[in-house]
């Protein structure tokens, strides 16, 4: 005689998978892709719009945004968010502060796809910083600056360190209104720290509607 048992049990469960079901349906969807990105890359649509993951990074320079590319292959991959030695920023300068700039290139997809009505979250930072956004077609934008009281912008990389004693720190700040973003569009921060012990991105920068 035919068990019924794994049917009761079938039937007993349906509304536990019933449930579940909906719940998959009422979830958010980003058509984001779940392959790794090369070093420099984030989809923020993946992170839940949080810009973490592996930046690339050169410590000792505050580098002009546009020239950004000349520097590319002495960059080092960074986590963020994260604290970084002087060993990982591949730095001899045995003063104990110094420059890093960061860079990032954005692949939006889901919601934030068009690259429109998106705001920028600085992030928590354990130094003074400057963070521009470049928008994949030319356009340029500072969002964020509690760095030029230290040093001015300049259009050429600096490297001369601001005098003793002066300080700067960026716990938070309100989101920024950003330009359309286009594919290629570019995060970069400028990052004075004042000691390389404690020198990093606490909580990463933040894109979203």
């Amino acid at each position: 005689m035919l068990s019924l048992g794994p049917v009761r049990w079938a039937f007993h469960d349906l509304p536990v998978w019933l449930l579940l079901w909906l719940l998959m349906l009422a979830a958010p969807s980003y058509a984001c892709d779940p392959r790794p990105l090369a070093a420099g890359q984030i989809d923020p649509a993946c992170q839940a719009t949080r810009l973490d993951g592996t930046w690339q990074g050169l410590a000792g320079l505050l580098i002009p945004p546009r020239q950004i590319d000349r520097y590319a292959a002495q960059a080092v991959p960074l986590e963020v968010p994260g604290y970084w030695t002087k060993a990982q920023l591949n730095s001899n300068d045995e003063h104990p502060g110094g420059y890093v700039t960061l860079w990032t290139e954005l692949r939006l997809s889901g919601e934030l796809a068009t690259g429109e009505d998106l705001a920028l979250w600085p992030g928590r930072h354990a130094s003074a910083a400057r963070i521009y956004v470049a928008d994949g077609r030319g356009k340029l934008i500072k969002v964020f600056d509690n760095l030029s009281p230290l040093v001015a912008e300049s259009a050429i990389p600096v490297s001369k360190l601001p005098a003793p004693g002066l300080a700067g720190r960026l716990f938070g700040s309100a989101s920024a209104q950003l330009p359309k973003l286009y594919p290629g569009a570019r995060i970069i921060i400028h990052i004075y720290a004042e000691d390389f012990r404690t020198s990093g991105i606490a909580q990463a920068p933040e894109l979203g509607k």
